[in-house]
């Protein structure tokens, strides 16, 4: 898969390159002063257009001595315009959409195989671990700006991995002891947390109505 890179103002023209492929537009936004941002859009094989969201790429301190040692903080200018695979010490993320959008258009190892064609910190997170180690000021103020490390880590990798984003969700059942009385259980859960919030327990003695309870909810659902 090629990805292509064009400037803020530059027209798509998408029929000039073969598809399918990446375009990565350079985006105008910056990080205190970081800019790394790129707006995605993949182009198919009809040469229709559909948007991805975001990505981010920055490189390491050897790359920028050799790419832009007089710009440090510009790092969209000096990405390759064209590449299949970001060399080593590259390193890319992109936002919650954007893995969202390459599940649904791409199978697993399809999806991997283009993530790691970005040096994406998510799909593996030996890569993540590199990153971190060089303590680079762009990954923590720029690339990793919308993410904790516990949520790349957790989340953005399961997705990357093909899995699906975890969102926190509320429901209550209505459980009728007798005609004339009931209860309202409220069920709250929120992803990762601790203790996990998606274990509840039924406490009781024997004959009191515990298969009951749970009979009536398998037949609501």
């Amino acid at each position: 898969m090629n990805f292509y890179i064009i400037g803020n103002r530059d027209q798509d023209s998408l029929s000039t390159r073969l598809a399918p492929y990446f375009l990565l537009k350079e985006d105008m936004w910056n990080d205190y002063d970081y800019r790394t941002q790129f707006y995605v859009s993949f182009i198919d094989e009809k040469y229709v257009k559909h948007d991805f969201g975001f990505l981010k790429i920055a490189f390491d301190d050897d790359w920028k001595n050799k790419l832009n040692k007089d710009e440090p903080l510009n790092y969209v200018k000096f990405i390759p315009r064209k590449f299949t695979k970001l060399e080593r010490g590259f390193y890319s993320i992109g936002d919650v959409y954007f893995y969202k959008k390459l599940n649904e258009f791409f199978d697993v190892e399809k999806v991997k195989f283009i993530l790691n064609s970005l040096s994406d910190l998510a799909v593996n997170l030996s890569t993540l671990d590199e990153a971190l180690s060089k303590n680079l000021s762009v990954i923590r103020i720029s690339l990793m700006r919308d993410y904790k490390e516990d949520e790349v880590r957790n989340k953005i990798n399961r997705m990357a991995n093909g899995g699906v984003e975890l969102t926190p969700y509320y429901f209550y059942f209505n459980y009728f002891i007798n005609d004339d009385e009931s209860r309202k259980l409220d069920f709250r859960v929120k992803p990762n947390s601790l203790p996990p919030t998606n274990i509840y327990i039924i406490i009781g003695g024997n004959g009191v109505g515990k298969t009951t309870f749970l009979n009536n909810i398998l037949r609501e659902y």
